[in-house]
């Protein structure tokens, strides 16, 4: 319930309209079970709209490497999922500028 209120406000297109529309839903049902369950999911839902989106892009820190220090510009990031013998791997790639 968390993720789906997460994705009806971070989500794009689509996914966040249906994500949205089972919020209300979910919501919905609850107030109909009474004030706790109201409470309780509310609660949840809220804390899944309050988690925040990370990005890289845009994202700069000065980093020290060997004793020296360099400027890190992240370009561009992306998640890629991979298959390496029968396990699931998450596979992060960075395109990032660093200057001295």
């Amino acid at each position: 319930m968390a993720y789906a209120a997460w994705l009806s406000v971070y989500g794009s297109g689509e996914q966040q309209r249906l994500a949205a529309e089972f919020v209300s839903y979910i919501l919905q049902r609850a107030k109909e079970e009474g004030d706790d369950v109201r409470k309780k999911a509310e609660k949840i839902i809220e804390e899944g709209k309050e988690r925040d989106s990370q990005t890289l892009r845009n994202f700069e820190r000065e980093v020290e490497v060997d004793g020296k220090r360099y400027k890190v510009k992240v370009i561009d990031g992306e998640a890629v999922e991979e298959d390496r013998g029968g396990r699931k791997l998450l596979r992060i790639k960075i395109t990032a500028e660093v200057g001295a």
